[in-house]
């Protein structure tokens, strides 16, 4: 069992990244030593770990990386290149089939 007090604050940490940017489009100012340790977990590749989102990271790129560049935003969470290159994947889950019967 995960202890209710990581996950409200790994889900906190996601909605605001997720909902309003936070660490994107503003960053925390020095004297906020919660959100300065905000910036060095959503940098990790485990986050979030408990939070039932896990693909929360995928989604802030998908909202924001066009506008302040994929590779600044991959940076800021932590994700590598491989991640980065999710339409090619999409695309490959559905394969076409060949209508032309012999």
């Amino acid at each position: 069992q995960v202890p209710l007090v990581i996950f409200k604050r790994e889900k906190e940490v996601a909605r605001k990244l997720e909902f309003d940017g936070l660490y994107i489009t503003e960053q925390p100012s020095e004297d906020d030593i919660k959100g300065q340790w905000d910036r060095l977990v959503i940098n990790t590749q485990s986050f979030p770990n408990n939070y039932w989102d896990k693909f929360v990271k995928r989604k802030v790129m998908d909202k924001y990386g066009e506008f302040y560049g994929r590779d600044r935003i991959s940076e800021l969470l932590g994700m590598d290149k491989a991640a980065l290159d999710f339409s090619d994947a999409r695309e490959k889950k559905k394969p076409k089939k060949d209508s032309s019967l012999s």
